[in-house]
């Protein structure tokens, strides 16, 4: 399970997000999975399946949105789940997303439901604690341990990353 937090700064957009992965009744806190990262000019975090997850990784290698905005990131992901299909004939998009483009922000659901958050995002079964904790301020690093230590379904060690803008000019 999971919880991925991010929070603009005026720097940068600030992820982190916890590492824990289950499978069945078991949760497997021993290794360091990373639900977010940087690639090819954006920052990325997935929460659910990890396999979607690692096939997002390996398509977003060299590809991205073509313009910061909603029909981008919405044509991007039509497109990562054509190419998914010639790997896994009955794929379909089930994560949840953000990513960071630019000095943008988008949350990406339900497959297509795709629009750009202002401020602070949070994804995953902690989601709720940790909008919580960066609605009174926190960072996600303190959102994703109040998450950790109070959501079972979530757990350390916390990742963090951060997607520094490439213009000063942010909305």
């Amino acid at each position: 399970m999971t919880v991925i937090a991010a929070k603009k700064f005026d720097d940068g957009i600030y992820f982190a997000a916890d590492s824990m992965i289950s499978s069945d009744n078991t949760k497997h806190t021993q290794h360091e999975v990373n639900k977010i990262f940087h690639t090819f000019g954006m920052t990325v975090g997935g929460a659910g399946n990890l396999s979607e997850i690692n096939l997002l990784k390996i398509y977003a290698k060299n590809r991205k949105p073509k313009e910061a905005d909603e029909i981008s990131v919405i044509e991007f992901f039509l497109e990562f789940e054509a190419w998914a299909k010639k790997k896994r004939d009955n794929f379909t998009i089930e994560n949840e997303y953000i990513i960071a483009l630019e000095n943008k922000l988008f949350n990406i659901c339900d497959g297509y439901e795709v629009y750009e958050v202002k401020s602070f995002h949070s994804i995953g079964v902690g989601a709720d604690f940790a909008i919580a904790i960066m609605h009174t301020g926190g960072t996600p690093l303190q959102a994703v341990k109040v998450s950790c230590d109070l959501c079972i379904l979530c757990g350390e060690p916390i990742l963090e990353l951060i997607h520094t803008y490439k213009n000063k000019d942010k909305d």
